[in-house]
């Protein structure tokens, strides 16, 4: 058998019985996680926002002060401070590391206009935000 046959019977082992034929690929279930990060960054930034006596947790606290909401759009202004925050709340310690190594591709998957990190002018400031991506 030579390299090129070795190659693609392996290959199509891979593809009959690889651990992709049972369960999802990392990478294929980025984009349900992003949607699930912006869904999180919300719901914590309208709880935050419910009056001075809104019971924040800290949670809340860091959401609330990295969000800005202008002309019916969410801007997040530390993306990778939320996300960790994110990734520690809501991920297991063995799914943590995997995670924050695709931190880079959920900037991009949770970005409403596909820019990622860029400066915006909001209520005429200048400042580096994400879009976020609302349904």
């Amino acid at each position: 058998m030579t390299i090129t046959e070795a190659d693609a019977w392996l290959n199509g082992f891979i593809k009959k019985h690889g651990l992709g034929t049972v369960y999802e690929r990392f990478s294929d279930s980025l984009p349900h996680t992003a949607s699930e990060f912006v869904d999180w960054v919300i719901e914590n930034y309208n709880a935050a926002n419910q009056g001075p006596f809104a019971n924040l947790g800290n949670i809340s606290n860091i959401v609330f002060d990295s969000v800005l909401e202008h002309d019916g759009q969410y801007h997040l202004l530390k993306p990778d401070i939320v996300l960790d925050q994110w990734i520690d709340t809501n991920l297991s310690i063995s799914e943590r590391a995997a995670m924050r190594k695709k931190k880079p591709e959920l900037r991009e998957l949770i970005s409403g206009d596909g820019k990622g990190t860029t400066v915006r002018t909001i209520n005429g400031k200048t400042r580096r935000t994400v879009l976020l991506k609302t349904a």
